[in-house]
């Protein structure tokens, strides 16, 4: 048996719950390694200052509190009685909302100014560049096509 398999048994050992083939390979090895009979010698010295304590008196009516929270019936929470599936899925719907939530905000971002020509003819076209983009938001090249359109047909240079 080597320490590692050794220190993951001790404590069963200690307590005298394994059985007696496992118990005597243990034994055998804390027989032969120094280490792990240290190991085990300081749940020995553990138990014995803990045997030595005085005992100490429980204070007046602890029992029957204990008795009263034991029988008392426990309410439990809507997340205590949900389902263990559920309680894990709550977690990942949330995060993925916060992700929809984010992939849209990114989506809409800043709108795209219009390129100068955009400008020059949105200029010609309609009474002011600015109640354009205030009536319209940003202009493109088709609305001032259309608006051009609507306005009779008329170019860029004969609507000035």
């Amino acid at each position: 048996m080597n320490c590692r398999k050794a220190r993951k048994l001790l404590h069963r050992y200690f307590d005298g719950e394994l059985a007696a083939a496992l118990s005597t390979e243990v034994r055998a090895h804390l027989d032969s390694c120094a280490g792990c009979a240290a190991e085990f010698q300081a749940l020995e010295a553990l138990r014995k200052a803990v045997q030595s304590l005085p005992d100490v008196a429980p204070l007046p009516g602890l029992w029957a509190r204990v008795e009263r929270e034991v029988a008392a019936p426990r309410t439990l929470s809507i997340w205590e009685e949900a389902e263990p599936w559920f309680r894990r899925l709550v977690p990942v719907a949330a995060a993925a909302l916060v992700l929809a939530a984010c992939a849209l905000v990114a989506s809409r971002g800043p709108k795209a100014e219009a390129p100068p020509i955009g400008r020059q003819l949105a200029a010609a076209v309609f009474p002011s560049y600015e109640e354009a983009i205030l009536l319209n938001g940003p202009i493109s090249s088709d609305m001032v096509l259309r608006a051009t359109i609507y306005r009779g047909g008329r170019s860029v240079n004969e609507a000035r």
